[in-house]
């Protein structure tokens, strides 16, 4: 049986009588597929930025090279003896930021000429900016969307995200092209990471300096570095100028306080722990002062019910209203610091103070994750029953009397064993 003459692009089936015709949509032949270099052609009929991206006797094509020919994500290459720009990337909270410090001191220590910049909360950029090494600080907030960060992230050869949320900050290191990423591998978003750390945090039994820390050992290692950096202890400091030290000592002695060798009390924690109750507080500021110490009040903005307590009875000194960097300078003064898990405690800890950390048994909150580095770093626990677990993995669950638990004469012991008077 003849077939039917093709009409529109279509083709029918023979009419066999069995029913209607079928008629199928005619093959179109594909587009031809755009080259994967753009420019104009040489005698070769290659394009002509292709020839700059070859290995050459100067060394391995730049990521300028790869931009020009228009190739906007490639294999990474570093040449030895270069000066990388490096982004470390913590857009939580304050004391995740200090802990990540750790992982910045290492990249600083593998390459020495390195531009290391940190983007972090706008609340934040002051402290990050004391850290040895860090050159640039770049403020940006995950509630203000990615777009204020284009432009801000050209040209840097790795970027390493020890906070790996939102996923849209992975698309946007991916976006602004550059050629290492490093981050964890457990999220659905790390496929835009192309050195990812493997595990899951919250199991690993590591502290949280150092998982920031094989991070920065993945980027010293594909960057070419000496890796034996991170094998040394997590080191935690901060460079505080002199300008800075005489704004500290400024509002030291508008407090009324010594010099030196004050004891520094935090009572809240913006939430991020159960709290040893001001009360408790209250009592180890009163022993303090029996003992003949002077003692000072810190308060975050988060913390005003707690503000108006200490301010309604007489004699409570409070340093509040202080930039970041002058807080650190602050504290780097103070005798013992005292506080819960916050970001005052690491902060702390890393001007060089003695510290004594208040934590509830709680998985989330666990001092062995998440308390203050240093040799003059101590954490106190509050204990658990037979009955109870020793760490609650749900913080509902637990009692609403558990840091009441610590006894003030505990502190008090631990405080002997670490405070420079």
């Amino acid at each position: 049986m003849a077939r039917r003459p093709r009409w529109g692009g279509t083709a029918s089936r023979p009419d066999c009588g069995c029913g209607p015709r079928r008629e199928t949509t005619a093959h179109r032949p594909r587009p031809a597929r755009r080259p994967a270099l753009r420019g104009r052609k040489g005698s070769t009929g290659r394009p002509s930025a292709w020839p700059s991206i070859m290995p050459s006797p100067a060394g391995p094509p730049t990521v300028e090279a790869w931009s020009r020919a228009g190739v906007r994500h490639h294999p990474f290459f570093m040449p030895a003896g270069s000066a990388p720009r490096i982004l470390v990337s913590r857009t939580d909270r304050l004391g995740d930021l200090v802990l990540t410090l750790p992982a910045v001191l290492d990249l600083a220590a593998a390459f020495p000429s390195a531009h290391l910049a940190v983007l972090c909360r706008p609340e934040n950029a002051a402290l990050a900016a004391l850290c040895p090494g860090v050159a640039q600080t770049i403020a940006w907030r995950a509630e203000d969307g990615t777009g204020g960060l284009k432009g801000q992230l050209d040209g840097f050869d790795a970027a390493v995200v020890c906070y790996p949320k939102p996923p849209a900050l992975a698309w946007r290191l991916y976006r602004a092209g550059i050629p290492l990423r490093v981050g964890t591998a457990r999220r659905w978003w790390s496929f835009l990471f192309n050195e990812r750390e493997p595990g899951g945090r919250t199991a690993s039994g590591q502290h949280e300096s150092e998982l920031n820390r094989a991070l920065a050992r993945r980027c010293i290692a594909r960057l070419g570095g000496p890796s034996e950096v991170c094998d040394r202890p997590a080191r935690l400091e901060l460079r505080l100028p002199e300008s800075l030290k005489e704004k500290a000592a400024t509002r030291i002695a508008q407090a009324g306080l010594p010099e030196r060798g004050f004891a520094v009390l935090h009572a809240g924690s913006r939430g991020s722990a159960k709290d040893w109750p001001l009360e408790r507080m209250l009592e180890l500021a009163a022993a303090l002062r029996g003992q003949g110490h002077a003692v000072a009040w810190t308060v975050g903005p988060a913390d005003q019910a707690v503000r108006a307590r200490l301010a309604a009875q007489p004699g409570n000194r409070l340093l509040e209203n202080l930039p970041l960097d002058v807080l650190a300078a602050v504290l780097a003064q103070a005798g013992v610091v005292v506080a819960n898990s916050t970001g005052p405690l690491h902060v702390a800890a890393a001007a060089g103070a003695p510290v004594v950390g208040l934590y509830p048994p709680v998985a989330a909150c666990d001092p062995e994750r998440w308390g203050p580095l240093g040799s003059q770093a101590r954490s106190l626990t509050a204990p658990t029953t037979g009955a109870e677990p020793a760490r609650f993995a749900n913080p509902r669950v637990a009692p609403t009397d558990l840091m009441e638990r610590i006894a003030v004469d505990s502190v008090l012991g631990t405080i002997a064993e670490v405070a420079r008077w």
